[in-house]
């Protein structure tokens, strides 16, 4: 099991496609003002889950103040905020 497990981590290094399979990518939930409800279900996050992750990282309770949000491979939700001049 350990050697299965280093074979996959040195081919997912060498490889993009082998990571995507081994690790995951990362998926958009919400950009330009729109929740990606595919996304959203694919990685089985809700909306609830979504602000949480918003409160968490921005202390903040409206998606107004998010300019990006994403799924990241390790499964945590990470927030870029929508910087108002």
């Amino acid at each position: 099991m350990v050697i299965i497990h280093k074979i996959l981590a040195l081919l997912a290094m060498k490889y993009i496609w082998i990571g995507k399979i081994v690790k995951g990518v990362h998926r958009p939930l919400y950009k330009n003002g729109e929740l990606n409800w595919k996304n959203m279900s694919i990685a089985t996050i809700s909306k609830d889950d979504l602000m949480e992750g918003v409160r968490l990282q921005l202390n903040s309770d409206s998606l107004e103040d998010v300019k990006e949000a994403y799924i990241e491979k390790n499964g945590q939700v990470s927030v870029i905020e929508n910087k108002k001049e």
